[in-house]
């Protein structure tokens, strides 16, 4: 779990989003034909809309070989975000997480994205984008956001010397999102200087 601070003082750039990256593969335990397929899903806590919105950001030249139209891959409970869009956007450099970003916006229910078995050491590079706007949060301890690694694994049937492939939860992570106020202390108090 790592934690996603959120200092509702700075008011600077509102909305803010900032940016997570981390790389997904598939796993390699035991290589069976049917095995390997993926899907990587959201969990975010119930926030405001509008003080809250949630981005997966891809580079381009993997989404186009990976999720565009006629590929194996599927994308599930995302829109994606015009560049135009993003570069009309306040956030200026922080609206992608990288130059030749696909950015993938949550549409706030049911998610995943879906890909084929990917050749071993091959990895696919995304980021998680968490917007907010700090005028609407309130210090504390906003939940828990999870992304969750599951893939079609091999598993060996109990009394047997035979495997079943099986979607299971092969990785993931958390980020706790909290929002603190640098002025006050933890129960509430103005902290003087």
């Amino acid at each position: 779990m790592a934690p996603f601070d959120i200092n509702i003082q700075d008011t600077d750039l509102v909305p803010n989003i900032i940016w997570k990256n981390f790389i997904t593969g598939t796993p390699f335990l035991i290589r069976l034909p049917g095995a390997g397929r993926s899907r990587l899903t959201l969990e975010v806590p119930r926030l405001p809309e509008e003080a809250f919105q949630f981005y997966i950001g891809i580079p381009k030249e993997t989404f186009d070989r990976i999720f565009a139209e006629g590929r194996e891959g599927i994308v599930k409970g995302f829109r994606v975000v015009p560049p135009r869009v993003l570069c009309e956007s306040k956030l200026g450099n922080k609206a992608k997480p990288f130059p030749d970003a696909v950015v993938l916006q949550h549409e706030g229910k049911e998610n995943a994205l879906e890909f084929p078995t990917l050749p071993e050491k091959q990895f696919i590079g995304m980021s998680l984008g968490i917007e907010y706007n700090v005028k609407r949060i309130k210090p504390g301890i906003l939940g828990e956001i999870n992304i969750v690694h599951r893939a079609e694994l091999p598993k060996l049937k109990p009394g047997t010397l035979c495997f079943e492939i099986e979607e299971i939860v092969a990785g993931g992570f958390t980020i706790l999102l909290r929002a603190y106020d640098p002025f006050r202390g933890p129960k509430g108090e103005e902290i003087k200087f």
